[in-house]
């Protein structure tokens, strides 16, 4: 039987024996795990993998992920990052297909001489600030 002392609080300790403690093993390495994986799975439930301080991911204060939740996040975040690339260059094409598309009309507009007509553009000054 093994005996610990455990310290309540105000000076106050105890002293608390019986069999030793049963400690989880990292699911991956099967050292002593220390950790659970806080990676959401469903709405409010978590992973739970024992993982130890070698093979989990600390992602925040009081959040560790297991190595291929931490993987599975990674790969999420470079989706995302990629995600938004497409959005801007979209974003880009838009701007220039409008751009373009001035030029046009005004190119439509000069009269044999070369001098522009009074018709206006597609887009004014400050539609064009909104759509950047």
């Amino acid at each position: 039987m093994r005996c610990n002392v455990v310290d309540i609080g105000n000076g106050v300790r105890a002293f608390v024996c019986g069999a030793r403690p049963r400690t989880e093993k990292c699911t991956r390495c099967g050292r002593r795990a220390d950790k659970l994986c806080d990676y959401p799975v469903a709405a409010g439930e978590t992973c739970d993998a024992a993982i130890c301080d070698t093979c989990g991911t600390h992602v925040a204060p009081d959040l560790d992920y297991c190595t291929e939740h931490a993987l599975l996040m990674s790969v999420d975040r470079l989706y995302e990052e990629q995600e938004r690339e497409a959005i801007e260059i979209e974003g880009m094409r838009t701007i220039a297909q409008i751009e373009k598309a001035e030029n046009k009309q005004w190119s439509a507009g000069r009269n044999a001489r070369g001098i522009f007509a009074r018709t206006s553009p597609l887009r004014s000054e400050q539609q064009r600030k909104a759509v950047r």
